[in-house]
């Protein structure tokens, strides 16, 4: 199932659906959409990453993937490149905590 999660954040359409969505329902419903159920917790903490991503440029601490992914690295598994583009032309919705 991580797998399948690190791929769809590397999409750029479902980036764009993700990150426009207004509450953790609807981002959950996103994701059971592909089949992926996620739990209340991680999506929180994926909002945390994606903040932390898009206002760092790009960049993730140890400490912040240790929190945020109990040490999975996803953040280096995201095109960063991508991620940075995105902030400026997509609309954040309102379940990232800026």
């Amino acid at each position: 199932m991580l797998d399948k999660i690190e791929a769809l954040l590397n999409d750029e359409d479902f980036m764009m659906a993700l990150l426009a969505q207004d509450t953790a329902e609807d981002v959950k419903a996103l994701f059971l959409q592909q089949e992926i159920e996620l739990s209340d917790e991680y999506v929180e903490n994926l909002g945390k990453m994606l903040v932390k991503l898009l206002t760092r440029g790009g960049e993730l601490t140890d400490e912040d993937l240790a929190e945020i992914s109990g040490g999975r690295d996803f953040g280096s598994r995201i095109n960063l490149d991508f991620i940075n583009n995105l902030k400026n032309d997509v609309s954040i919705g309102n379940w990232l905590k800026f």
